[in-house]
């Protein structure tokens, strides 16, 4: 999730209304958002995020027909995850992150990711959460 958000600049209520038919995964991949004003818009995805995107459908069963209009990311009660638990699942990954590399801000909220390349230090920040180095 924190992938898709950081490399489509995804809104948080956009990844919260993500469907499992909004991801397309074969090249080149994509994803459908539908933002403020009801606008859709169709952003392609790197590698390495569809990679984990591929990973993810396949340990959730998410390519069978059936699940193709379930929210694409749920919450422990598989209902739809609200922006309050995205928003949670990245401070939580952002602190885990912060213990071994002090250096990062004392802050971190979902709209830092729909930036990444505004300044080096967001995509570095990005890099510490998610455990990849950020060359």
């Amino acid at each position: 999730m924190l992938s898709l958000m950081y490399d489509s600049g995804a809104r948080v209520q956009e990844i919260c209304d993500l469907r499992v038919r909004d991801i397309r995964l074969h090249k080149p991949p994509t994803v459908v958002l539908t933002g403020k004003g009801n606008k859709t818009r169709y952003v392609p995805l790197m590698t390495g995020t569809a990679e984990a995107l591929t990973e993810y459908f396949l340990e959730n069963q998410l390519s069978l027909p059936e699940k193709m209009d379930q929210p694409l990311f749920c919450n422990h009660q598989r209902g739809k995850l609200t922006r309050a638990g995205v928003t949670y699942i990245l401070k939580k990954y952002f602190n885990a992150a912060k213990a071994s590399n002090p250096l990062l801000p004392t802050k971190i909220s979902p709209h830092v990711l729909r930036h990444p390349y505004v300044k080096p230090t967001t995509k570095n920040i990005y890099s510490k959460i998610v455990g990849v180095p950020d060359n």
